[in-house]
């Protein structure tokens, strides 16, 4: 299996909370989306 193969084959993450899938920024180790987090910070 080459390298790229394999980063294109791992799922895309989902929320922890409510499980939509989400768009992940390489910078967020989040595993919440944006609306399950702004419910967190009220």
């Amino acid at each position: 299996m080459m390298p790229l193969e394999f980063y294109r084959n791992i799922p895309q993450k989902e929320c922890c909370q409510c499980g939509v899938k989400m768009v992940e920024q390489h910078e967020s180790y989040h595993n919440e989306c944006e609306h399950c987090l702004s419910k967190v910070e009220e």
